[in-house]
Parts: C-alpha cells; structure tokens; sequence
C-alpha cells in the first residue's frame, strides 16, 4: 500500500467478521491494529461488519474515517468450509458497494471475507483484492489446532484453505512464519510480508495466553523438525531414537517423524554401524499431514531439530516455550551425541525425580561401601586401558580393592585376575552411543554385572538413560552427577563427581580416594611413544575393541572434530589436579606400577628395589604397599623409611629467619614444618629444584627436593637451639633438626 497524501481521500472497501475493540481477544485487537494502519496511510474505509460492534467505541476512535454497514454474524462452527461463515447478505451488500463506488482496494479480513471475491469476481471489475488472514492467531500455534474442524478459525484442510485463499490477488501474511506456513500449504496468489508485525504488536497479549493454552493440550511426545524428505535422512534418525527415545511411562509415550506432504517413505534396513533397540519401538511413528504436523509440533514437550536451518516456525514455537534441541548429525554447533544421551534426565525429569533417583543411587552405594570396608583391603587400585595394563598379571591383586574401566569389561581371563569391585565409564560415544562399538560394550557390561559381584559406576545422565534400556541391571549400578569442578576424595562426604576429563578423573578416583589412602594405578599411560596413539593414547591388546572403532565415527561424524579440539593438555591438567589436591590436602598416596608418560605420574613410579625379590614371582604388592607406603611410628623407628636431609643456609638476621634444605628418601614427605620454643610457626615451601641432590641420590629419583622458609618475628631474638624441624611421611612424623 502507497501512502496517500490527505488531499487525494482514497477508499478501501473492507469486509470484515470480527469487530475491533475488544482487548482481551487477539482477533479483536489485530483487527482494530490492521484498521490503524490503513486509516494511517490516508484512506477512508468503508467496512462491511457481519457481527455486533460497540458503536460508542468506533465513533470514539476512528471519527469519520469509516463508514459501517452491518450485517447479522452466521454461526459457522458446525461447518466444513471457511466460506460457509460469511452471509448473502454481506455479499450483496459488498455488491451494492462496488458497483456506486471506486475502491482503490478490497480488504478481506481473515479468509472468510474471500467468498465475496470469488463471488463476485465474474459479475463486476473488481479491484485490487488483498487479505489478511491473521495466520498469526488463527492457525499455527493455537489451540485451535486440536480442532481441524472448526472453521471458525479457518482450521478446514490445508488444501482448502489454500485454495480459498488463492482467490485473493495478494495474500497479506502478518508475519514471517505465517508466510512459510502459507507457502507450505500451496498458496498460489502473491504472498508478501506486511510491514504491520502482529506478531510483536500481539506478543505480549497472545504468547502468554498460547502457553497456558499450550499447557492444558500438552502431550508426552516428542516431534522431529522439519519433515523428511528422503529414506536416508528419516534412516539416520529413526534407528537413533530407537536407541536414545525409549518410552518411558508418563514422561515420552510417542515420538513423531513426519513425511513431506507429497512423499510417501519408510524407514530402510538399520545401518551396519548402529545397534539395535533394546526394547519395543511401538511407540515410534512416521506420520503424514500437514496440519497433524503442526498439531504435534505445538503440543509436543519437545521438538528435536535435525536439519538446524533458520525458521520462523521455530522461533514461534521457542516464543511459546517449547523445548528445541538440535540433533543435526553434521552439524558441529549440535553436539547431537552428547543432546541425545542426555536429553531423557536433563529435559524430561523434573528437578524433584532427579533428587530421588540421586538420593536412591547414594543409599545404594552407602551398602555398598559397608559391605566392601568388612573386607579390609589394605589399598585400591585403578586400571585404565592403556599399553601397560598387560604387565597387571605379574601383581598380586587379592588384598586390592581393583576399579576398572572401559572396554576391559570384555577381557574375562584379566577380571579373574583382578578381581575388580567396580567398574566405571563415562563416554557418550563409546559406552552409551548407538554404535556398534557402544552395543559390544553394554552387552559386556550387563554379562559382567550379571554374573559376578561388581558395579558399575557412572554419569548420571548417561546412567539413566542405560538403565531405561536394561533396566535389569539397576542394582548394580550407581549414577552420579557431575556437580563440581574441584577433584573428589570422599563419596560419603560428597555424593557428586567432578567436571573433568577422563573415567580416571571422573569416577576412578574418588571411588579409590573413598576407599583407601593409598592408591595404585596401572594403565594409564599418557601417549605412548612406542605404540601407535588411538585418540590420545594407545591401547592394550583385548581392552579395546579394535575392530569396531569405526562404528562411533560413522555414527557421529563431527566426534572427531570436536575431539580434535579437546585437547590431550585438557586430561593432563585433570590428572594433575587431582593427585596434587589428593597428596597436599588430603593425605593420599598416590604409586604407578608401571611408568607413565603423564606428567603428573611420572616420579610416582613404583621403584626398581622393591620389586627385586619378586624377579622371577608374582609380585605381592600388598606386601609392597604395607612395608613401604603405609608407614607406622615403628617403621620409620626401624629405619623401614630411608630419609636423606640437610640444612644447605641457616640465617637470622635481627628477627629475620631464612631456612633453606633438600630432603629425599624411599618415601614421599607430605610436610616440613617448623617450630620455634616448641611453637608451631608454619610450613617450608617445597618442591624447588636441588639438581645437586639429584645427582648425588639418583635411586629416588627427586630433582625437586628443596624446600625452603621465610619468616619475621617481633617477639625477642630467635636463636638456632630454639629452632626444631619435624618431616611428616604418611601422617607420622620425624625429626630433621
């Protein structure tokens, strides 16, 4: 519409069902706003109105601007077509009118006012004929759309909606997703984008009256988004949700895949690489119909979009709250494998399910803890799957408490001879994907957990969504959620795991911190430098499944990307923080029974001279352990503990004291501290380098073995007889001046 100047009064002939002035109803108020804003452009209207109106409130508002010729209102919600709602009479009338006046243009609000276009379009020289047809309200997103047969609000067959529309010489859409509605139905006329936005100007007044609506229709479902169009794309995602969407009782009872209006597909033959469901697929449907899908996708709790394309749709149903997660398979902003696994406890449980399901796991591995402390294991040990986990069958395990993970859960002859408690994993590809890989995994898991008096430790969101699909193996299993950055060293103080990198991290070390003081690590590695490096680390032989690897990448092909980008600094600094904060704060000893390539590993190393009476013999590291790592009084009196120390520089200066030594031994110091008359006056720094020290003591292996200590007193004068140093190794203590 070009705007007129006031001088050249134009008029527009507008025909109307719906009066304006009434600011609780939508249509009322969209109507009164279209009216604005052809009044606002300089036109006079003269309106044909097939209802009641308050004339008070037209005369008040609008003056002279439009002139009203009336006609009765027709109940129309018992008929089967838009047309049927407007009158003879408001046909004849618009005749009359047409045939004594020049109209720039006819307005028809809302698709019942076409009929007068299609009737009286073979009969007089019609203008330029436009309508609104308030999409914004009457279709998508309201909940009318439960009624397909109420065309009050113009809900008939899309088809015949389109076609009633297509009589108009431009169809005027209110906003952006009405007009790809419109598009999507097969509106032939000119369809363009007013610059009046009902949308916004309706915003606040019908998003907030949609969503209560919303939540009295809302529905156990969850819809995909857009329609598909070809078997492979509807393949891809359908196999998924047989693995990812299980039904689950009052929560998902239906999940919805749509065909384009003119396809007509299936899903094909599973792809080689994906598991098989687990349970009865019944609920997952392939559907057709336009308004069905828009019904679904309005009523569904949530909308998983598998092709993450702009859409006005979307953002009105976001508006309207609605739940949209993207699960594009190559699209590297999805994350879709980590959406998917997640999705049923983060998006479907409420908070209060989460705390009992929580709570429930906490009282079960409370018993647990119980049940395996009567057992008076001297130490843990974890055992993660790299290259020197094959060296595990010259120790001895029996007095171990052993935590394994990952794929060794396939390796039988390895868990006779470790005798493992728990076992934990964590990876969303790996363990609880839908690839092959993932499949041979769980299928291990559950023979293991079955058959032997283990438990699997794991992620809350990852655990849940494993136990809706073997629900057979909820007693031995344990879910935690990650809800701390800070390493984990009792479980029974804090029910939670850490936000880290790798099982180790994650869940093999606060099982083994829980448990024991002492702590033996085997299998963790770091990047080999004689084995090729699968991901970030090799492998040992029969802890991986070498043959299906593949099967996670064709299922998810931005893994690898991202994985790229995770870098392998990330899981050293994890690893890092959680020995350091395990042997300054919290006491722990932490041996590897093997070298390892990680750097916070690496001077952690069992040594040579405790192994040589066991050259030719399993090795019993319980033995080991107790003699050498958990120290008493009476093994430092027995000079089981071998210390090397010395004072290097002594100074006072007035009251100035600097203090600076090395010490190294067979054993790790926790503490130097300092006392001055008997008076606790603090802790020497230590951990400087002593390269000195290093050389003159090679077999402990120490190259930072300084310490040093700096302090002002204000009270008297310090002399050096005054001055006492004691060395705590295993929270006992020994004196070093």
């Amino acid at each position: 519409m070009e705007r007129k100047t006031r001088e050249s009064k134009r008029k527009v002939l507008f025909i109307t069902t719906v009066p304006p002035f009434l600011y609780n109803r939508e249509n009322q108020k969209a109507t009164q706003y279209l009216i604005d804003y052809i009044i606002n452009l300089s036109y006079d209207i003269d309106m044909i109105i097939q209802t009641r109106y308050d004339k008070k409130a037209f005369t008040r508002h609008f003056r002279n601007k439009v002139k009203v010729y009336q006609t009765p209102s027709v109940e129309c919600r018992t008929y089967s077509h838009p047309f049927s709602c407007t009158s003879d009479e408001t046909v004849n009338i618009a005749k009359e009118l047409l045939k004594s006046n020049k109209y720039d243009f006819v307005v028809c609000n809302y698709v019942y006012s076409v009929r007068v276009i299609k009737e009286l379009r073979k009969e007089i020289n019609m203008p330029y004929c436009i309508t609104v047809a308030h999409g914004t309200i009457t279709g998508i997103g309201s909940e009318n759309l439960i009624d397909r047969n109420n065309t009050a609000y113009c809900l008939c067959d899309p088809k015949v909606e389109a076609e009633c529309l297509s009589y108009s010489d431009v169809v005027c859409a209110t906003s952006s997703y009405e007009l790809e509605y419109y598009k999507n139905i097969g509106v032939t006329s000119k369809m363009i984008l007013t610059e009046y936005d009902e949308f916004k100007d309706l915003s606040e007044l019908y998003i907030g009256k949609i969503r209560e609506r919303r939540k009295k229709i809302l529905k156990k479902s969850i819809t995909y988004y857009p329609q598909f169009s070809t078997k492979e794309e509807l393949n891809n995602h359908y196999h998924r949700a047989c693995w990812y969407l299980p039904k689950l009782k009052n929560k998902c009872e239906s999940v919805f895949f749509y065909q384009n209006m003119d396809k007509n597909i299936e899903p094909g033959e599973r792809p080689s690489y994906m598991c098989p469901p687990t349970n009865n697929i019944d609920h997952i449907k392939i559907e057709r119909g336009l308004f069905s899908y828009l019904k679904s996708l309005y009523s569904s709790r949530i909308i998983l979009v598998w092709k993450n394309e702009e859409s006005p749709i979307l953002n009105l149903l976001k508006n309207l709250g609605v739940k949209i997660l993207n699960v594009e398979t190559n699209d590297l902003t999805s994350i879709e494998y980590g959406t998917y696994c997640g999705l049923y406890w983060r998006h479907i449980l409420e908070p209060k399910e989460r705390q009992s399901i929580i709570k429930e796991s906490f009282d079960k591995f409370k018993k647990i803890y119980n049940k395996i402390k009567e057992q008076n294991f001297s130490y843990s040990c974890v055992f993660g799957t790299g290259p020197s986990l094959e060296e595990a069958y010259k120790f001895d395990f029996s007095d171990c408490l052993s935590i394994v993970c990952n794929s060794i859960v396939q390796n039988e002859k390895l868990l006779n001879h470790i005798n493992p408690k728990f076992i934990t994993a964590g990876d969303v590809i790996s363990h609880f994907g839908v690839s092959k890989y993932a499949e041979t995994f769980r299928r291990d898991l559950v023979k293991v957990l079955k058959e032997r008096e283990m438990y699997f430790v794991t992620t809350a969101p990852f655990g849940y969504l494993l136990l809706l699909n073997y629900p057979e193996i909820k007693e031995k299993t344990i879910i935690i959620e990650q809800n701390t950055d800070d390493p984990v060293y009792d479980l029974l103080q804090t029910f939670g795991i850490p936000r880290l990198d790798s099982t180790l991290n994650i869940h093999m070390l606060p099982l083994a911190n829980t448990f024991s003081d002492v702590v033996c690590i085997l299998g963790c590695d770091g990047k080999s430098e004689v084995r090729d490096n699968e991901d970030f680390w090799a492998h040992a032989k029969e802890a991986q499944y070498i043959d299906l690897v593949d099967t996670g990448h064709l299922c998810h092909p931005t893994f690898d990307i991202h994985r790229k980008k995770k870098t392998y600094s990330r899981y050293l600094d994890s690893v890092k923080k959680s020995i350091e904060k395990g042997e300054k704060k919290n006491k722990k000893t932490y041996i590897t029974l093997k070298g390892s390539n990680i750097e916070a590993l690496k001077n952690k190393c069992i040594r040579n001279e405790y192994l040589k009476p066991y050259s030719n013999k399993i090795i019993n590291l319980n033995k080991i352990v107790t003699r050498y790592y958990k120290m008493t009084y009476k093994d430092i009196e027995e000079g089981n503990v071998e210390l090397k120390y010395g004072i290097s520089e002594m100074r006072i200066d007035e009251n100035n004291l600097y203090i600076r030594g090395w010490i190294v031994g067979n054993r790790k110091v926790d503490k130097i501290e300092v006392f001055i008359k008997e008076q606790k006056k603090g802790c020497c720094v230590m951990g400087t380098e002593r390269s000195d020290i290093y050389k003159k003591y090679p077999q402990y292996n120490n190259k930072n073995s300084g310490f040093y200590y700096m302090q002002k007193f204000t009270n008297g004068k310090i002399k050096k007889q005054d001055i006492n140093m004691y060395a705590y190794i295993g929270g006992k203590k020994k004196k070093v001046y």
